[in-house]
């Protein structure tokens, strides 16, 4: 199976990287971490090249905003695309960067799983919920800032292509780990 991996080089995408490249072809799409910060001066990108020092596949370095990111995975024909790539962190305020980072190429990569008749496992997140009592429930969401609200509208642009593209969508709690150092 061949599979594109969005934020490949970011915490949760590198380890799903590494795991998959034992039975599968594997592109990772990554912008990588550079000098690069946000409005609240913390790192635009948490790529970093140490978490991919066992990776054997391919590696393409492209924003997921650039049409020629999309053109590179279209041309790689994956079977399956995890879309890990986003702006994550909850403190950034900035809503025209969040949403046209997270959501506005949502679409982008919903229209082209159709297109390639890939399956699309997103990243949704559990911070849609706000301060919800447990527990929590769909249907009954919250957000308390610009990225769990991207990650809001992320989850109902797939509700309506559910009859049309095989999507789902992962709504992350807290995660830890491996390679979380590099997230600074």
């Amino acid at each position: 199976m061949k599979i594109a991996i969005t934020g490949g080089a970011g915490f949760i995408g590198s380890g799903l990287a590494l795991e998959l490249q034992k039975d599968h072809e594997i592109l990772i799409i990554d912008k990588m971490s550079s000098n690069e910060l946000l409005d609240n001066g913390n790192l635009e990108c948490f790529g970093h090249f140490k978490n991919l020092l066992d990776f054997d596949g391919e590696l393409y370095v492209g924003d997921i905003r650039d049409e020629k990111t999309l053109q590179k995975i279209k041309n790689f024909k994956p079977d399956v695309i995890f879309h890990k790539a986003a702006i994550s962190d909850t403190t950034v305020y900035n809503q025209n960067k969040i949403l046209t980072t997270n959501l506005n190429t949502f679409k982008d990569f919903i229209e082209l799983s159709i297109d390639i008749n890939a399956k699309l496992i997103y990243a949704s997140s559990a911070s849609v919920y706000g301060n919800q009592p447990s527990p929590q429930k769909v249907g009954v969401e919250d957000p308390k800032n610009p990225y769990a609200f991207s990650k809001l509208m992320m989850d109902k642009i797939a509700r309506k292509y559910y009859d049309k593209a095989h999507l789902v969508g992962l709504r992350y709690f807290n995660v830890y780990g491996k390679g979380e150092f590099y997230k600074n």
